[in-house]
């Protein structure tokens, strides 16, 4: 219990700094809080996970890794685009990783006969209206980026859809906290593709929305999964 009041504690004064600096648009402060943040959620995880030998575990770890990966990569999009491409693979690989644990979900707790999106597929069309949508947007500033972003956008709009498909196989509270943040993952990179690629100078609020929006979207989605992984070796 108190390492988990001192993990809040320092979580919270580094997801502070981090907003802070975005507001007064210090790069400095950026510097220092962003690396911080996996991290910290890593341990996080580490300390309240029951059974570290359990693969959605492991599988969570990867997935915050790449993530952080990407965040220090992201930092440096400034010096060369390599540093961008670099980091939205990291990403990518981060909701491949994501991707894969929420197929687990269904496969490892088989509740329905038939999966949420199988019994009920209209709910595929408000993604795919996202996906494409974000896509018809931006592609004609995409240049070289085009297929990279193809892919990008498709993997994230794939990763929300399995985050949906988890209903009805998974404890409520744990889909509810999944697919919250799910959603509001793929929200912080749609601001960062718009922001990238729509207008010739950052949006003064856009880094805030991106980092509020993807920090907390990242912390509901191990909640979620925490609470998942340590039900099922309850059970």
């Amino acid at each position: 219990m108190k390492q988990n009041q001192v993990i809040y504690i320092l979580g919270s004064l580094v997801i502070l700094g981090d907003l802070y600096g975005r507001i007064i648009q210090s790069a400095l402060l950026d510097y220092i809080f962003k690396p911080l943040l996996m991290p910290i959620l890593l341990i996080y995880l580490s300390v309240n996970v029951i059974q570290r030998q359990n693969i959605s575990f492991k599988m969570l770890v990867f997935a915050l890794v790449f993530s952080w990966l990407g965040d220090v990569l992201l930092m440096f999009t400034e010096i060369t685009q390599l540093f961008f491409v670099l980091g939205l693979s990291s990403f990518l690989l981060a909701h491949i990783f994501y991707i894969i644990i929420f197929y687990l979900s269904v496969k490892n707790n088989p509740i329905q006969q038939k999966t949420y999106l199988f019994s009920k597929p209209f709910w595929i069309l408000p993604f795919l209206i996202y996906g494409i949508v974000f896509f018809i947007i931006t592609f004609p500033y995409l240049e070289t980026m085009t297929v990279p972003v193809l892919i990008y956008a498709t993997v994230i709009t794939c990763m929300g859809l399995f985050a949906l498909n988890r209903k009805n196989n998974v404890f409520k509270a744990s889909f509810n906290w999944v697919m919250l943040g799910a959603i509001l993952f793929m929200l912080s990179d749609s601001c960062i593709g718009i922001n990238k690629f729509l207008f010739a100078e950052t949006l003064i609020w856009m880094p805030f929305v991106i980092m509020l929006t993807y920090i907390s979207g990242q912390m509901l989605i191990v909640k979620g999964c925490l609470l998942e992984i340590n039900e099922s070796i309850n059970n």
